[in-house]
């Protein structure tokens, strides 16, 4: 599945909402890779393992009329928190996505299935973007890694992790069992 059919098809499969930031598309594409067995490339970033491949996927789409992008603003009780943007598809997008979906019903199944098991739609984006920290550092070590580990090792990466969302993010891995982690 090439990366700018899964985007399409997701925001596809999220209906009128579209996707609500960049911030969750990049840590619901980083989760659903190893499921769907994408190369899909990501290293450290502020907020968690940053892929620019997708970010320039995103921007392709965009750029050719398949996704729209539509600034938000962040909060109005934090001002001075960064604007996010809400992409959904056009129509031409929608067209696309069906195309694809009828011609590949098995890679959507295994889609649909990754999406299933995985729950992303449960959680927020600040429970993704922590699990996803965490679970970069449990996956880019050699052996488990102990929870008591894990603060220091995403200070080391710039990365702050309270301890009590580290539990959660620790849970929420073990749930989907995508880590091991003592």
């Amino acid at each position: 599945m090439r990366l700018s059919d899964l985007l399409l098809v997701l925001t596809d499969l999220k209906g009128v909402k579209g996707w609500q930031g960049r911030t969750r598309m990049q840590k619901e594409v980083y989760f659903l890779r190893r499921p769907l067995e994408l190369a899909i490339p990501y290293q450290p970033h502020y907020y968690g393992p940053y892929s620019e491949e997708v970010a320039a996927t995103t921007r392709s789409l965009v750029a050719r009329g398949l996704l729209e992008e539509k600034p938000g603003s962040g909060r109005p009780e934090q001002p001075t928190r960064q604007r996010r943007y809400r992409y959904s598809l056009t129509e031409d997008g929608r067209e696309l996505a069906g195309m694809w979906k009828e011609k590949h019903a098995e890679e959507l199944g295994k889609l649909k299935e990754a999406l299933a098991m995985l729950e992303l739609e449960r959680e927020s984006t600040f429970v993704l973007a922590v699990a996803s920290k965490v679970h970069y550092i449990v996956a880019s070590s050699k052996q488990p890694v102990p929870k008591k580990e894990l603060t220091d090792r995403a200070s080391k990466l710039g990365w702050h992790v309270k301890r009590a969302d580290s539990e959660k993010a620790v849970q929420f891995l073990r749930d989907r069992k995508l880590v091991a982690i003592v």
